[in-house]
């Protein structure tokens, strides 16, 4: 993957994409910011039928697996031998439930899913954040994009 924005922003969004993660932020203190995963309708959910993606990138390890939950085929997917190979070999092959423990993120279960005020609704209640709200996707890939461009001076 290569983009002006760095391969690991690059990669963030990729997996934003495919997981349908949104950035809310609480607008009081502590101000704290919040990834919420299937906040949205994500490419997996929307094509179950992709049972994972690879996603690779010039710079450091350059390997992670995102496996669709949505897939028909997610146990066999979880239990196949590409799996349990790159899991040996080191290879990141995260759910969504642990990459938004390591990110301080949320995951919506399914039955809380819906149009972008009932996800809102649902998190700002089950983390008792009435004033949480979700970013604007542009300002948040104008953020990226600065962090980024800073990393790269």
């Amino acid at each position: 993957m290569e983009s002006p924005l760095g391969a690991l922003s690059q990669v963030e969004r990729t997996i934003s994409v495919f997981y349908g993660v949104r950035e809310a932020m609480n607008v009081m203190p502590p101000h704290q910011t919040i990834l919420v995963f299937y906040a949205t309708p994500g490419a997996f959910e929307r094509f179950p039928e992709i049972d994972g993606a690879v996603v690779l990138w010039p710079e450091g390890d350059g390997l992670t697996f995102c496996p669709n939950e949505a897939s028909p085929r997610f146990d066999m997917v979880m239990r196949s031998k590409l799996v349990s190979s790159m899991r040996a070999a080191g290879v990141d092959a995260m759910l969504p439930a642990e990459r938004a423990t390591l990110m301080d993120g949320y995951v919506v279960p399914p039955e809380s899913r819906g149009t972008g005020h009932e996800v809102l609704r649902h998190v700002q209640q089950t983390k008792g954040l009435p004033y949480l709200n979700f970013q604007a996707l542009e300002v948040q890939y104008l953020q990226t994009a600065r962090v980024a461009l800073k990393a790269g001076e």
